[in-house]
């Protein structure tokens, strides 16, 4: 089991320039994301599951053209310029959600790596870095808000109650 909850972003989103066909971003930003060494994830996770979970930290504007997958990309360099271009290095993806499903805030989409045996087995073709980001369609219009908490945990968690305590 993960010995903590590995985040990557808080409240993040990447303004993203409008255009016809569906654009990879990563957490927090396309030129620097962050990252993780594959094999220590393996490692962490000691057999057990590992899921990205994406909560909406700041709900989206509804934009009725736009949806995006939360997805978890891996690469051979840290800086993954691969992922742009190979659909290959995308090992899971959320199904596609509209605005309307971005406009809670707390709502968790979970999306589950594969098993381990997979992994290890990208980590012998080469990969070795691990990151969590998104594929968008926004076809002409931008959102003007939202934004996203994104990280690696042993579970999927459920979304945040109406009510929750500080620190939750």
């Amino acid at each position: 089991m993960l010995d903590k909850d590995l985040w990557i972003a808080t409240n993040g989103r990447p303004a993203i320039t409008p255009g016809a066909s569906i654009t990879r971003w990563l957490f927090p930003s396309l030129v620097s994301p962050d990252y993780w060494d594959l094999r220590a994830i393996i490692d962490l996770a000691r057999g057990n599951p590992v899921y990205g979970n994406f909560r909406v930290a700041t709900a989206f504007n509804a934009q009725a053209s736009n949806f995006l997958r939360f997805a978890i990309f891996v690469d051979s360099v840290a800086t993954f310029v691969n992922v742009l271009t190979n659909n290959e290095l995308v090992i899971a993806r959320s199904p596609d959600i509209v605005s309307t499903g971005l406009s809670t805030v707390g709502i968790n989409f979970p999306v589950a790596m594969p098993s381990l045996n997979d992994l290890a087995l990208l980590t012998s073709n080469g990969a070795r870095f691990i990151t969590l980001g998104f594929e968008a369609s926004v076809p002409t219009t931008d959102w003007v808000a939202g934004g996203v908490d994104a990280f690696l945990s042993p579970e999927p968690l459920p979304p945040l109650p109406a009510s929750h305590p500080a620190g939750y």
